[in-house]
Order: C-alpha cells, then sequence, then structure tokens
C-alpha cells in the first residue's frame, strides 16, 4: 500500500514540475508576436515625426534663399512694421461695426447674406465670375462671406440712422453728366437705377461721418 501511494505521489509531483515547462513554452511562442508589434509602431511613430517635422517646419522657417533661411519671426516682423496698424485697424473698425449694430438692434443673418452675395454673383456675370474675381484679388469664399456681412451691417445700420432723399434734378443731372453710361437709353429707361445708385451714395457719406466719429469716441488701444 505505502509503494502504491508514494508511486502515486510520484508522479503528481512529475506532473507539477513539468507544467510550468509548459507555460514556459507558450510564452517563448507568443514573444515574437508581441516584439513584431513593438517594432511596427515604433516604425509608424518614427513616420509620423518625420512628416510632422516637414509640416510643422514652415513654423519656424518660412523659406530659404541659396541655403540662408528667412525665419517665420522674421517675415512676420517685416509684414508687421508694414501692414500692422492698417490691418489692426480694418480689424477693429469691425469689432466696432457689429458692436454698433448690436447697440442699434441690427443684424446680418445668413439669408441677408446670401442675397447680397446673390447680387453680387449677378453684378459680375454669374458664379463664375464671381470666383475669378475673388481668386484674382486673393480672397478666400470665408473672407468674401465676412465682407458680405459687414456690407450688409453698414446698410442696415445706415438705413435705420439716416433718412436720405434724391430729387428729379438730382437724377437728371447724373444721367446727363453720365450718358456714356447709358449708350441707346433714356432717362425713363434708367431713371430708377439712377435714383438707387445716388440713395447708396448718400447712405455711404451719411455713415462715413458718422462712423468716424463713433471711432473717436471708441476706446481703441493699439500696442504695435
Amino acid at each position: 500500500m505505502k509503494t502504491k501511494t508514494t508511486t502515486r505521489s510520484l508522479r503528481r509531483t512529475v506532473d507539477e514540475v513539468n507544467l510550468p515547462e509548459k507555460e514556459n513554452t507558450v510564452n517563448v511562442s507568443v514573444a515574437p508576436k508581441k516584439f513584431f508589434v513593438l517594432l511596427a509602431f515604433v516604425v509608424l511613430f518614427g513616420a509620423i515625426l518625420v512628416i510632422g517635422a516637414k509640416k510643422f517646419k514652415s513654423l519656424v522657417v518660412a523659406g530659404m534663399v541659396n541655403g540662408k533661411p528667412v525665419t517665420r519671426w522674421e517675415l512676420e516682423k517685416t509684414m508687421n512694421d508694414r501692414y500692422g496698424k492698417l490691418v489692426f485697424d480694418d480689424i477693429a473698425s469691425n469689432i466696432l461695426l457689429k458692436q454698433l449694430a448690436d447697440q442699434n438692434g441690427v443684424s446680418a443673418s445668413d439669408e441677408d447674406v446670401t442675397k447680397e452675395i446673390t447680387n453680387t454673383e449677378t453684378r459680375l456675370g454669374g458664379k463664375e465670375a464671381l470666383q475669378s474675381t475673388l481668386d484674382r484679388m486673393g480672397y478666400t469664399t470665408a473672407r468674401f462671406h465676412e465682407e458680405m456681412k459687414i456690407q450688409v451691417l453698414v446698410q442696415k445700420l445706415s438705413e435705420k440712422l439716416f433718412k436720405v432723399d434724391v430729387t428729379e434734378d438730382e437724377i437728371t443731372k447724373f444721367f446727363n453728366d453720365n450718358k456714356t453710361l447709358f449708350p441707346q437709353k433714356t432717362l425713363a429707361e434708367v431713371k430708377a437705377d439712377i435714383k438707387l445708385n445716388l440713395v447708396q451714395q448718400k447712405f455711404q457719406q451719411e455713415f462715413s461721418t458718422w462712423f468716424t466719429e463713433q471711432k473717436k469716441k471708441a476706446n481703441i488701444q493699439s500696442y504695435l
């Protein structure tokens, strides 16, 4: 009885000793997979760094001249010195305009802006003509949309704040002074267009005078 028990115990001991060896065998087969995954990750990360370096290089260097770098700082400083005050004044004016429009309960909806863009397309001869003009001027679609929004605000503010009149004598005078603009047209045929043009001119004059005064009153500070 003792012999059988000893034999069984010995077998169990051998089995328990052999079990870790099987587990070690499994680990050896899995290790290469982990290695290749890690290697692939390192390669991918390296590629991202290379691409990123090329993409963000322009943040430091604007360009090269016979091997000499033109830094982004040099470029921005020169642009700032030449155009900084002009651009700042333009941005400040737009901000002030929006503030004044809000104070006077005036807004430019997407529908208003779209209508103005459509009118501009019509005057220029269609969408292609408009796009060609924007390309020539270096305008993006977003910038043009913002310009149209500003134009709508100016028009709405002018109509709310000012009252202008155009007399028959002014219309006739404009027609006689600019007959080359209306070839083979009678005064009656272009009277409405002339009146609209003269009304817009007067609104622009009134608005320009008023807005100049508003800028003087506003607290605009430039640190350029």
